[in-house]
């Protein structure tokens, strides 16, 4: 999933989504497998700095203690939650190089964790 961290959490239309998706009956509960075993990754454009995304930093947080929601909800259903891909300082102006830099770290994140 492709997302902007909003506010230290998911966006509020996929927060919907999920309310909507993952549920009992589909998602979970004695018939709800479907989402079982299924592998799901988040790919998060961040505002800040990544260092404000520590202990000590502005946040407070960490990036997987502020998604701990989604690994939660991940594994309720019964899928695996993979490591999040994250580009930091989308609020500053990043530069040809930097996006291009991201570009193909995102990429190998992809192939990384395909299949």
């Amino acid at each position: 999933m492709q997302l902007p961290l909003y506010w230290y959490s998911y966006p509020p239309l996929l927060k919907k989504w999920f309310d909507d998706v993952f549920a009992h009956g589909w998602a979970y509960g004695s018939k709800g497998d479907k989402l079982k075993g299924k592998k799901v990754g988040l790919a998060m454009s961040i505002g800040d700095k990544k260092e404000n995304y520590l202990p000590e930093g502005s946040s407070s947080f960490t990036v997987d203690e502020v998604i701990a929601p989604f690994k939660a909800s991940t594994g309720h259903v019964g899928a695996m939650a993979l490591p999040y891909f994250a580009v930091f300082g989308a609020s500053f102006q990043a530069s040809n190089g930097e996006i291009n830099h991201s570009a193909k770290e995102y990429i190998s994140y992809i192939f990384k964790y395909q299949q």
